[in-house]
């Protein structure tokens, strides 16, 4: 009996953790992208929605600018799509933070 105690326990906390994650955007189709964009910025708290359309606002523009440069548009797409599809809101401001340097010396 403590072997399955100890994986229901294991298992629990497993799955407590994940959940505790926050909402996450579903990019999986431009709908659930855009619904749940809306849900999010619905959800926030004002600063917070603020800064997260301020985060997406960049992100377009930040792939914009690949396309312009040359790159696929396909390509930018699924990367745009990878970028955001499961993350919160705050590890879209971090990715948008680990971006911005980048940018700067291109």
């Amino acid at each position: 009996m403590r072997p399955l105690f100890k994986s229901v326990l294991f298992g629990s906390l497993v799955l407590l953790a994940a959940c505790s994650k926050g909402p996450t955007i579903d990019a999986t189709t431009d709908e659930t992208l855009n619904n749940s964009l809306n849900a999010l910025y619905q959800s926030l708290s004002p600063n917070e929605s603020e800064k997260l359309r301020q985060d997406i606002t960049w992100l377009n523009t930040y792939f914009e600018r690949r396309i312009y440069k040359g790159e696929k548009v396909e390509d930018a797409q699924s990367a745009y799509v990878l970028m955001l599809n499961g993350k919160t809101p705050d590890e879209i401001g971090e990715q948008v933070d680990a971006l911005r340097p980048y940018e700067q010396k291109s």
